[in-house]
């Protein structure tokens, strides 16, 4: 397989343009040649504060949360969510 990964959404047609091609190329039906074709998105978030906080545990045995413990994590960014958008296909 190949696989193709975006910023933004594949448009529904490449799936069907590739299906059709599929379905000439192997003499199969469009809902078996449906199966080496796929489009969907990803989401990963590496930080939830809302969920289990990270902890860091000092030499000196006292606890902070990453969130408090140092100016250099933007929580911000530990916190923003990140979608993608793959399309899969069969490698001819």
């Amino acid at each position: 397989f190949k696989i193709q990964i975006t910023n933004e959404p594949h448009p529904a047609e490449k799936k069907q343009e590739y299906i059709e091609k599929f379905t000439r190329k192997y003499g199969i039906s469009e809902s078996e040649a449906a199966y080496f074709v796929s489009a969907d998105s990803l989401a990963t978030d590496m930080y939830n504060k809302y969920d289990e906080s990270i902890k860091i545990l000092y030499r000196d045995g006292s606890i902070k949360d990453i969130s408090t413990a140092s100016d250099m994590f933007n929580i911000e960014l530990l916190s923003k969510k990140v979608e993608k958008y793959y399309f899969a296909y069969l490698r001819d």
